[in-house]
């Protein structure tokens, strides 16, 4: 059941629905990282002159590691980073959700294990 009684709410939501709480922190922000990184390559590669471009795409990426270093210090005292976040999340989704739904469960890992194939097929290709 429910326990509504925590010193405070994050303390209540990792508690009660971690996987829900690392489900939308982690992709949220990871969203936004993507966003800027994707932001900095356009900058780069489309603005003239060449420098302009450069230069946007630098500063864009400064923000980006500003957030990630802001991000590393708001996961404190539940997790000791977003490395920590993401591998409690994929400990989480492995033994207690597909557990419970073993078909979605092998559709999803076979998904992760063909784009991790793909990814890596694309990179080497290069």
């Amino acid at each position: 059941g429910l326990n509504p009684m925590a010193p405070d709410v994050m303390t209540f939501l990792v508690r009660e629905t971690e996987f829900s709480y690392l489900f939308v922190r982690l992709h949220f922000f990871l969203g936004l990282e993507l966003l800027l990184v994707s932001m900095s390559l356009r900058a780069w590669v489309l603005l003239t002159p060449p420098s302009l471009g450069i230069a946007t795409a630098f500063f864009v990426m400064a923000m980006a590691a500003t957030m990630f270093a802001v991000f590393q210090t708001t996961t404190a005292p539940f997790y000791s980073g977003i490395f920590h976040m993401i591998r409690r999340y994929f400990v989480v989704l492995f033994t207690d959700k597909f557990r419970a739904q073993p078909c979605f469960g092998a559709i999803a890992t076979a998904s992760m294990m063909a784009a991790l194939v793909f990814a890596v097929k694309a990179t080497i290709e290069l």
